[in-house]
């Protein structure tokens, strides 16, 4: 890697010797920092022109900074004198400091007066300099001095990103949620009634969104079923903005989304009150509920929410029983992982690829929101969800189908989160997921979790894994 050299030029009044030692020593220490530095005292021979010397140097292309030393004597000769004549001053006059580019200077701060206001050449009072002036600020100073001539700035501008997804033509405006959320952003907790307020109105915007985008039932339902799916990454995005928002201002995570996710499926399910309605209709809430519920659990796991996450999945989810009923029936949370039959039987044999497993997997991991949805973070959250709906034996309307994990042909490798089940301390962590309190009870949840060859795509060879894929139980808690 090509690291240009700084090399500086260090103007200055010889008119007190002292300021002649503070500068040598300054001028050591940039070189011991790696910035050349081209100084009279150490490069005038006798019988040189100091003048020519100064106006040479500031004007050479391969200094890349001139360093004026700005004290009483420097301001004051720079201010009077037409050039730099005399046998007691290197400084820079206004007539040679026009030969450089602006930038090339910066003035250094050496001394203040009785009031505490710097010296500096009258045509120098505009420019922002380094304040060398007190042993107080003198290391912060030095640092941000060394920065700028090493080009390695405390702040830096970020590199340029790309355009928010949402700004590219909206199939509906998700303005009202994100001025919601960013309300919840800015909210200072002192005033209870209004985060309600903000968070009941985040439910009924994501829901009014919902429904707007859902599609049309027509002959080309198949392909407006992929459509909308497609435009509704930018609501997704923002509900998980949401998720976020909740998880890192300690809400009571659980109970909100539990109740955020009963509120999607009931008030979306045959909104219109219709009365016929088919499955296909309910495919793109389905998909919608499926995928935020993995990409939920993608979070909480990031966080290491293990308690949060063990009450949303331990919750009873209160849900209507059928599309013409508003009664409800108590179900767990399999119930989101609904069967996407119109998207894997009808979409994917006409799709480009329909030899893929699942399309209704392959549409979720490439729908990534870096960092923390991946698509290796939603395989394994997928997975977590099929592994505990065994540990807690959680089933599908009692049918006895477990959480089916359709992303786990995405996933490569051991599960992190069972191999460092190796820790004892990480085992107290991760306690509260199984809702256990203790190595042997951890055992006993981890031994539900009971390995199924069914479990697999029909022309897959290989089957989901489980925990013990991932650890020997013989292995749990055996290191500190």
């Amino acid at each position: 890697m090509n690291i240009t050299q700084p090399k500086v030029f260090i103007s200055y009044s010889w008119e007190r010797a002292d300021t002649v030692t503070q500068v040598e020593e300054l001028a050591k220490r940039l070189v011991n920092d790696g910035v050349d530095v081209v100084l009279d005292i150490w490069e005038l021979l006798d019988g040189q022109d100091k003048y020519a010397f100064m106006e040479r140097s500031v004007t050479d292309t391969t200094i890349t900074k001139v360093l004026m030393i700005c004290d009483k004597s420097y301001a004051e000769k720079a201010n009077t004198r037409a050039g730099g004549v005399g046998d007691e001053t290197m400084v820079i006059s206004p007539e040679v400091y026009a030969k450089a580019t602006e930038t090339k200077y910066i003035p250094i701060i050496f001394e203040r007066d009785e009031e505490g206001k710097e010296y500096v050449p009258a045509y120098l009072k505009p420019r922002i300099y380094i304040d060398l002036s007190s042993d107080e600020r003198f290391e912060a100073s030095y640092e941000k001095l060394l920065r700028n001539l090493h080009n390695k700035p405390e702040h830096s501008k970020p590199p340029l990103g790309k355009m928010p997804e949402w700004l590219n033509e909206e199939a509906v405006s998700l303005t009202p949620l994100r001025a919601t959320i960013k309300q919840l952003q800015a909210f200072d907790g002192k005033n209870k009634a209004k985060q309600e307020y903000l968070v009941r109105n985040a439910n009924d915007e994501l829901i009014k969104s919902l429904i707007e985008l859902s599609p049309n039932i027509d002959d080309d339902f198949a392909n407006n079923l992929l459509k909308q799916l497609d435009v509704s990454k930018p609501l997704r995005d923002l509900f998980l903005d949401y998720v976020e928002l909740l998880v890192a201002n300690d809400y009571n995570v659980s109970t909100l989304l539990g109740e955020q996710f009963e509120h999607m499926f009931n008030d979306t399910l045959n909104p219109s009150e219709k009365n016929s309605y088919s499955q296909h209709e309910s495919e793109f809430i389905s998909f919608f509920l499926w995928e935020t519920f993995i990409c939920t659990t993608a979070i909480l796991l990031h966080f290491e929410r293990f308690s949060d996450l063990h009450s949303l999945l331990a919750r009873t989810y209160f849900l209507r029983e059928s599309w013409h009923s508003k009664t409800v029936k108590a179900y767990n949370f399999v119930v989101f992982r609904e069967p996407l039959r119109t998207i894997e039987e009808i979409c994917k044999p006409k799709s480009k690829n329909p030899r893929l497993y699942t399309l209704a997997g392959d549409i979720v991991v490439n729908r990534e929101k870096k960092p923390l949805i991946t698509q290796t973070s939603l395989a394994n959250a997928d997975l977590v969800l099929s592994q505990l709906s065994r540990v807690f034996d959680m089933t599908r309307d009692n049918s006895g189908l477990h959480w089916f994990p359709n992303l786990y042909c995405y996933y490569e490798g051991l599960q992190n989160i069972w191999v460092k089940l190796i820790s004892k301390a990480y085992c107290q962590k991760i306690f509260p997921l199984f809702g256990v309190s203790s190595t042997d009870a951890l055992k006993e949840s981890v031994k539900k979790c009971v390995f199924d060859r069914e479990t697999r795509y029909r022309s897959s060879f290989d089957s989901a894994p489980v925990i013990l894929n991932s650890i020997e139980l013989d292995k749990i808690a055996t290191l500190p």
